[in-house]
C-alpha cells in the first residue's frame, strides 16, 4: 500500500498511515487502514468512518467507482474514529464490476475537508 506521513506540531508524534486493498472474494476486496505511527490519527466520515472513494481504472485515468461516508443527511450524524498506533481498521467493499481498482482515503477531524487523500496500490478483480 501506499504510506505518507503527516506531522503536527515539532512536539506531536508522527503520524503514519498505510491503505491497501486486496481482493478476497469475487466482486470483493477489503481495504485495511494501519496506522504505523507512534500517535493517534483522526479518521471522519457519516454516518460511519472513515470516508473513502473507490475509484476504478478506465483507460489512462480513474474515475470515481463508489464511495463511502462521504455524505450526510440532515438525519445522520457524522464519526470520528481515533486510529491509535498499531491499529487497523478494515472495510469490506462490494463492487458490481470487475476490473482495477484503489482506494482514496480521507484523512482528518472533518471528512469535508481532509487534512490529507491517501491513496492505495491498484488491486485488480478477475
Amino acid at each position: 500500500g501506499a504510506g505518507l506521513a503527516c506531522h503536527g506540531s515539532p512536539t506531536s508524534p508522527a503520524a503514519e498511515l498505510t491503505v491497501s486493498l486486496r481482493a478476497i472474494a469475487d466482486g470483493a476486496f477489503e481495504m485495511r487502514v494501519s496506522n504505523t505511527g507512534t500517535g493517534p490519527v483522526l479518521l471522519s466520515g457519516c454516518p460511519d468512518a472513515p470516508s473513502f472513494v473507490v475509484e476504478r481504472r478506465d483507460g489512462e485515468r480513474w474515475s470515481e467507482s463508489t464511495s463511502f461516508n462521504v455524505m450526510c443527511i440532515a438525519i445522520l450524524t457524522p464519526k470520528t474514529l481515533a486510529l491509535a498506533p498499531g491499529d487497523t481498521v478494515v472495510r469490506r467493499v462490494d463492487v458490481a464490476q470487475r476490473g482495477t481498482f484503489r482506494a482514496r482515503l480521507y484523512v482528518g477531524p472533518d471528512y469535508g475537508r481532509p487534512q490529507q487523500v491517501l491513496t492505495s496500490g491498484p488491486v485488480s478483480l478477475p
